[in-house]
């Protein structure tokens, strides 16, 4: 609700890799926080196929927002003529089950996804001049 009204402004992840073994436990005891960097966009992208987020928040709380957050939006965050091309490729109908021991690859197999289904396999990253297939 918070993303979809403007309340929260936009969404990011805080990659900080802990040893399996400090993440290994329940959520109560084991190091703070759960991995997001390979389902943020996924979960976003749920919510948007669900029509919990339009499409233009859903960029703007993803790329936009971040871009303007860091000092970066003149390298990132819009789609323009003569503006480095910077996206990622999602098949949209795609959906993957998330499985901590199959298909998380960071260390840390503690996510709070696990178990749902998401939306979105991320086929690419255009990255300026660079093309990242997956």
């Amino acid at each position: 609700e918070a993303l979809r009204t403007g309340v929260c402004d936009f969404v990011a992840t805080d990659h900080a890799p802990h040893e399996p073994e400090a993440k290994s436990d329940n959520f109560k005891t084991s190091a703070y926080g759960t991995t997001g960097l390979e389902t943020l966009l996924k979960a976003l992208l749920t919510l948007w196929k669900q029509g919990e987020l339009p499409t233009d928040r859903l960029v703007e709380v993803f790329s936009t927002a971040p871009a303007k957050f860091l000092g970066i939006d003149d390298r990132f965050g819009k789609l323009a003529l003569n503006f480095p091309f910077n996206a990622v490729l999602v098949d949209e109908k795609q959906t993957a089950k998330i499985n901590a021991k199959d298909d998380l690859k960071s260390l840390s197999k503690n996510n709070c996804f696990v178990g749902s289904d998401l939306v979105g396999g991320i086929k690419g990253v255009f990255l300026e001049k660079k093309v990242y297939l997956l």
